[in-house]
């Protein structure tokens, strides 16, 4: 493999690692002031906001969580039902 394309390859490696958020994990996928607030999708419905998962681990530096895989349906579009899935419901999940 010549050197050019090696550092294309690596190029579009770095790219995508940055748009996919992975280089920053510290940073937060949504603006502080959203969470726990519902917010509009383009038709006007308000989008689903998890709520935050329990820890069951009453140990400090120690936390523990359940999660159950679950399948559903849920209404998108009015009157039309979607199989969906989901960890402890059927759509989504628990924010951990």
């Amino acid at each position: 493999m010549n050197k050019k394309l090696l550092n294309l390859l690596v190029l579009v490696l770095i790219l995508t690692l940055a748009g996919c958020n992975i280089m920053n994990p510290g940073e937060p996928q949504r603006p502080p002031s959203d969470v726990g607030s519902d917010s509009m999708n383009d038709t006007g419905q308000a989008l689903p906001i998890p709520a935050l998962l329990e820890d069951t681990d009453p140990e400090v530096g120690r936390a523990e969580f359940t999660l159950r895989v679950q399948s559903g349906t849920t209404q998108f579009v009015e009157g039309l039902s979607t199989p969906t899935l989901g960890y402890n419901g059927s759509y989504l999940g628990p924010a951990i």
